[in-house]
């Protein structure tokens, strides 16, 4: 797993959660779950690939697991554009759970970010 920053924030009652992510430098899965449980609801959730050198590749996955091994995202980030960044938000998912980040088939030690809001 290579290293990332996971950050979370919070005004009035939108809640923001994101990973900075990055896949090993063997084409390593990149997994990381929040240090705290997770309760609202998912609204929207957006992928940025980086560009350049370190974009991932194209159609990479992107799950966000509960504790269960459930994907919350309900498949929402499957096959990924390597140049374009995505959201949907047609979300509207409840959450109550550590919740854990995985990105697959994004290559050899390339990145981006995944952010989540919930209310």
């Amino acid at each position: 797993m290579a290293a990332t920053d996971i950050t979370h924030w919070k005004n009035g009652t939108v809640k923001r959660l994101s990973w900075d992510w990055a896949s090993g430098a063997s084409g390593e899965a990149y997994s990381q779950a929040t240090a705290t449980t997770i309760i609202g609801i998912i609204d929207r959730v957006e992928f940025k690939p980086d560009s350049g050198d370190t974009a991932p590749t194209a159609a990479y996955d992107v799950v966000l697991n509960s504790a269960n091994g459930i994907d919350v995202l309900e498949g929402a980030g499957a096959d990924l554009s390597a140049t374009v960044a995505s959201s949907n938000s047609d979300l509207s998912i409840g959450v109550h759970d550590i919740l854990t980040l995985v990105v697959s088939n994004a290559g050899n030690a390339n990145g981006g970010i995944v952010t989540v809001y919930y209310l």
